[in-house]
């Protein structure tokens, strides 16, 4: 999956609609706006790498591009195991 990249405004606007504390805007911030990886992050902090996810997460959660359509899905993790091979064998490439 491509990682997003947001504007300084797009983080503010987006940060704005959440409850994120000033450290969580700050991991948030380096990884979405700066483009900094969870693991350097949170190496660079002495936390853990599920922190700076989290909080970026928490963000991305207000974000929807234009035409961006966004769907949630329950089932055993094998099922999804095989969907994940089957869209990397066609490469993203619309079949039916």
């Amino acid at each position: 999956m491509k990682k997003i990249r947001l504007t300084a405004e797009q983080f503010d606007g987006l940060v704005s609609k959440t409850r994120l504390k000033e450290k969580g805007i700050a991991y948030a911030r380096a990884a979405l706006v700066d483009g900094r990886g969870y693991s350097e992050i949170a190496n660079e902090l002495g936390i853990a790498r599920a922190e700076v996810y989290q909080a970026a997460n928490i963000v991305l959660k207000q974000y929807e591009p234009e035409g961006f359509e966004s769907h949630t899905y329950t089932g055993p993790a094998e099922m999804f195991a095989k969907i994940e091979q089957i869209v990397a064998k066609f490469e993203g490439v619309k079949i039916a």
